[in-house]
Order: C-alpha cells, then sequence, then structure tokens
C-alpha cells in the first residue's frame, strides 16, 4: 500500500504507532485541528482510521464518534471566536479582506441559500472554517448554526470513514477519487480568492487614479 498512496501509509503508520485508544483521539484531534487551522489534512487521518476499522484494527463506531466529536468541538470554538471577536477583527481594519462589506456579502449568502450554506459547509475544503467563522460574526442562533453544520460533519465524516471501511479492494481508486475533488474544490477556492483579491486591487487603482486623484495633475 505505500507505494501506491504514501500519504495515507503515512497516517496509517501513525495511528498504528500508537494503537488502542490513542487513535480515536488523535481522530478527535484530526477533526478539531481542521476546523481551526484548515490546511491540516483531517480528512486523510479519518480516512486512514475507517480503513483500519476495515481491517479490524479499531471500531467503525468508536471512529464515527470519535470524527464527529473533534469535527464538533473544532466547529464550535471557530463559531464562537467569530462571535466574540469577529466584528472587533473587522473594525480593526488589519485583515484588509475582512471587512463589514465582505461580512455583509456573507450574510445576503445566509439569508438567499438559507440552512444549505452551513449543511453543505464540510464538502467545501478550504473555506469550511470561513463559513463558520462568518456564521459567529453574522446573527445567526448558535443552535441553529450548531445542527447544521453537525449535518455536514456527519454526512461527510460517515461517507469517508464507510468508503475506507467497507471499499478496501477498491481503495486505491476510492482514494484517488476522493484526494482529486479536494484538491480540486480547493483550486476553484483559490482561483476564487485570487479573483477577488485581483478585482480588490484593481478597484483600488481605478479610485487612486480617478479625476479627484494628483496623479493626473501637473504642478
Amino acid at each position: 500500500m505505500s507505494d501506491i498512496f504514501p500519504d495515507l501509509q503515512h497516517w496509517v503508520d501513525i495511528l498504528l504507532s500508537y494503537g488502542g485508544w490513542w487513535i480515536y483521539l488523535m481522530v478527535i484531534g484530526a477533526m478539531f485541528i481542521e476546523y481551526v487551522f484548515p490546511i491540516f489534512p483531517g480528512d486523510v487521518a479519518i480516512f486512514a482510521a475507517g480503513f483500519l476499522s476495515g481491517s479490524g484494527d479499531v471500531s467503525l463506531i468508536i471512529v464515527l464518534a470519535s470524527a464527529y466529536a473533534g469535527s464538533a468541538l473544532g466547529l464550535t470554538i471557530v463559531f464562537w471566536v467569530g462571535r466574540r471577536y469577529g466584528r472587533r477583527i473587522l473594525e480593526s481594519g488589519k485583515i484588509w479582506f475582512l471587512n463589514h462589506k465582505l461580512l455583509h456579502r456573507t450574510e445576503m449568502w445566509y439569508q438567499k441559500m438559507g440552512q444549505g450554506l452551513l449543511v453543505g459547509s464540510k464538502f467545501l475544503p478550504g473555506i469550511r472554517f470561513a463559513l463558520v467563522f462568518f456564521a459567529g460574526i453574522s446573527e445567526l442562533p448558535y443552535r441553529r448554526a450548531f445542527i447544521l453544520t453537525s449535518i455536514s460533519c456527519l454526512i461527510w465524516n460517515s461517507m469517508v470513514i464507510l468508503m475506507a471501511h467497507y471499499l478496501q479492494q477498491n481503495l486505491q481508486q476510492v482514494y484517488k477519487v476522493l484526494s482529486t475533488y479536494t484538491n480540486v474544490v480547493f483550486i476553484i477556492v483559490i482561483v476564487i480568492v485570487v479573483l477577488l483579491i485581483a478585482r480588490y486591487y484593481l478597484k483600488r487603482r481605478l479610485v487612486d487614479e480617478g479625476p479627484g486623484s494628483n496623479g493626473g495633475n501637473l504642478s
């Protein structure tokens, strides 16, 4: 297996090196860290745990419960950080793309897309953190946000773990499909972010070079 997908083998080796209940604690930790540190490969970790559950090394039920517990803890922390400090961060202006305009736009997304935005959040690697963070900043009630995001976590985590558990004969193909999906969505997110940054600087440049700027005056 190590010759086919070394990333997965690396996580399998890590989990097996600790063994026992440490595996479940590491699954909890992986899902928690994924929310507070978005580039962390949490999906690979739970895929590896799902593989081990299919091999009989760990309990499938406890792996599923551990993955959900870690996700629930992570999304709760991110939500309340957004609720407690989000507007202060926006008002500081230290992070240019975190501004009231973006908050207003996000709140409009929540109004238009409603429950679907958070229910689909776990399926959007790269912006899972942002969706929950802005849910905290907005007036969305915590209970509703938690339930909707938990549904997303339960569906996604269960899908990843159960695929690794039951489809071990086709593990290579399953892992490739999961990796391809994650990479494609992440690339799309990066492209969108780059375009938004480019648009921001272009509009700022046009404003600076407008009729009222000093650049067109001769002295």
